[in-house]
Order: C-alpha cells, then sequence, then structure tokens
C-alpha cells in the first residue's frame, strides 16, 4: 500500500530532511526539492502524485525503494 501508507512516511521524512539539511520547502519549492531528491525519491512524493487506480496494485519495485533509501540518507 505505498499511496497510502509509505508515500506519506517517506514524504514526511523527505520533508524535515530537505528542510533542516538544504533548506528547501518542499511544497513551496518543488523543482529544487526534485534535483536534490532524484527522480525515484520525487516521483513517491511528488504532492501530484496521482492516487492508484487499484489500491492493492504492484506498488513500488524494491530497487526503485532501494534508491530512494539511498537518496534519503544522502541529503
Amino acid at each position: 500500500d505505498v499511496h497510502y501508507r509509505l508515500r506519506p512516511a517517506i514524504t514526511a521524512l523527505a520533508s524535515e530532511l530537505l528542510s533542516s539539511r538544504r533548506g528547501i520547502d518542499l511544497d513551496h519549492d518543488p523543482e529544487r526539492a526534485r534535483a536534490a531528491l532524484g527522480e525515484d525519491a520525487w516521483d513517491l512524493v511528488r504532492p501530484d502524485r496521482p492516487q492508484p487506480s487499484e489500491r492493492h496494485g504492484a506498488g513500488i519495485g524494491e530497487d526503485a525503494l532501494d534508491r530512494v533509501v539511498t537518496m534519503l540518507e544522502h541529503l
């Protein structure tokens, strides 16, 4: 359940890390946030991410999730 459970946790973490470590506001400076996060993480936290058509669909792949976590660790 990526969109409804994982996404809010990752978004909160990314928002805090961007703010405290880079001075970037995720909501007010999305282009800088996207550049700092990279495409995999940005795709997960972007404010305009559409809800999935299938709530219990496949979600995010293990490799993509690993890249997201790695990016957050390096912020």
